[in-house]
């Protein structure tokens, strides 16, 4: 038994673990953690825990505390970990490794993190995949609400049969019959993608993390291991709406979408989803996972997918800490920079002292 720790360095090794797991997605892959680390979220590594002739895997991207408000005299030893943006957790060689291989990986990946002083750890969980024994006993794994996905496997007319009354009429409506739906496979539209992208973010008040630069969301669309593929939607010509969709192994996912002021949502939106599914079912994708709502809430966005399909899936995060005393005393810092500075700080964040500023009312 034994445990590695890979980087983006070992490219080899960390492409072959994605091959040979059980099951994974693109939020696994090398390419996919080293654009996140040429982002600045952190150093990626790939914790790699062997037994006999099973392993289990876990990507984290580990960072510093440097830049946190209130936490400027925080020993420089210290680390968190956080996953990628989307849904990573571990991966096995095995579905269902032995209950020795799991013990073994726990506690190699207890010691590994310790020794690099690593205070807590958040992670997002896959909701296709099966991963909740993997770190049962370690933190706590909670329930975050659910994801929807769209089964491809059906003839068209069954899947479509099963999307919601007001979807179908939709789909059938005058106003959805204007809107041409094109795959831009030669990244025609990328440009005004991205500006529309950002149109959207300032549109509903995202958080500043959630206005990727070019240079990332150029490198989502060109990922090693998987295909990202732009959807754009036209009306009279003029782009209207779009979404980047990322296809690894069986799957095709939701990564992001966009719509210009003015155009109907709820249309674009509709379209853009049911050419997706069509063209991912005829080129032999099994599911498309088009996700879940805002933080995992049951809001209108995952009102509007759920009547897509009435597949859903169980979505859960991974909280741990593994230095309690410090996590504590962090978090007490940064409690008291916040009430110095009359910043609020948001709730139900984690780590906590890494909670984001708001402006006290």
């Amino acid at each position: 038994m034994s445990l590695d720790v890979l980087t983006t360095r070992d490219s080899l090794e960390w492409r072959a673990l994605t091959q040979q797991a059980s099951g994974y997605d693109f939020h696994h892959l090398l390419s996919f953690h080293r654009l996140a680390e040429e982002r600045g979220d952190g150093e990626a590594l790939m914790f790699v825990y062997r037994e006999k002739d099973e392993w289990i895997a876990l990507p984290l991207l580990v960072r510093d505390l440097t830049g946190v408000p209130g936490l400027t005299e925080a020993p420089s030893s210290l680390r968190d970990a956080t996953s990628v943006y989307g849904y990573p957790g571990p991966m096995a060689s095995r579905s269902d490794p032995s209950p020795r291989t799991i013990r073994g990986f726990q506690s190699s990946i207890q010691n590994a993190l310790e020794s690099r002083g690593v205070i807590a750890v958040f992670s997002r969980l896959h909701p296709l995949l099966q991963q909740r024994a993997l770190i049962e006993g370690l933190g706590e794994v909670s329930s975050t609400g659910q994801t929807v996905s769209i089964d491809l496997s059906l003839p068209r007319e069954e899947r479509v049969k099963r999307y919601r009354r007001d979807h179908r009429r939709t789909l059938n409506s005058a106003a959805s019959r204007e809107l041409a739906c094109i795959h831009d496979v030669c990244r025609t539209y990328l440009g005004e993608f991205i500006d529309a992208y950002y149109e959207t973010m300032r549109r509903v008040g995202a958080r500043q993390d959630y206005f990727f630069s070019r240079q990332y969301l150029v490198g989502v669309t060109e990922l090693d291991g998987a295909k990202g593929h732009i959807f754009v939607g036209l009306s009279n010509g003029e782009f209207a709406c779009g979404g980047l969709y990322i296809e690894c192994g069986d799957y095709i996912s939701t990564f992001l979408s966009c719509r210009r002021e003015g155009y109907q949502d709820r249309v674009s939106t509709c379209v853009l989803v049911n050419s997706v599914a069509d063209w991912a079912s005829e080129a032999g994708v099994s599911v498309f996972h088009l996700g879940g709502g805002l933080h995992g809430t049951n809001d209108g966005v995952f009102a509007f997918k759920s009547g897509f399909s009435d597949r859903r899936h169980d979505f859960y995060t991974w909280r741990w800490v593994l230095q309690s005393d410090v996590y504590d005393e962090l978090t007490k810092k940064a409690e008291r920079w916040h009430s110095d500075n009359r910043y609020d700080r948001a709730n139900e964040f984690f780590p906590a002292y890494r909670a984001p500023s708001v402006v006290s009312q």
